[in-house]
């Protein structure tokens, strides 16, 4: 679907918003976009921001789906336009995942 849409002309922004709206996972629209659009991070998360996901869903795919690293992660979610804070939360949030003492 997303290479029809991608040969029609559409903008990544939208194709993920029309994506979403048709009830496909986060995951699905993220790796969909990620093979025809070879999208950087920034772009991946701009995209899935556009399409009404948020951070905690963009965040963790971006690290759990594609691999990122927490300093891409995080300059992606800013690039995105989510709030300091909130940036600054869920990168408090995911690296008390890998941490025992917050266990």
């Amino acid at each position: 679907m997303t290479k029809g849409l991608k040969d029609a002309g559409y903008l990544v922004e939208d194709i993920a918003g029309a994506l979403k709206g048709a009830n496909y996972a986060i995951d699905q629209i993220g790796e969909s976009l990620n093979e025809w659009y070879n999208l950087s991070a920034d772009a991946m998360a701009s995209a899935l921001q556009s399409a009404g996901y948020a951070i905690d869903e963009v965040g963790d795919f971006l690290k759990d789906g594609l691999g990122y690293a927490d300093d891409a992660v995080e300059g992606a979610l800013n690039a995105a336009g989510y709030a300091v804070d909130e940036v600054g939360d869920f990168m408090k949030k995911a690296a008390d995942v890998f941490n025992p003492t917050k266990w």
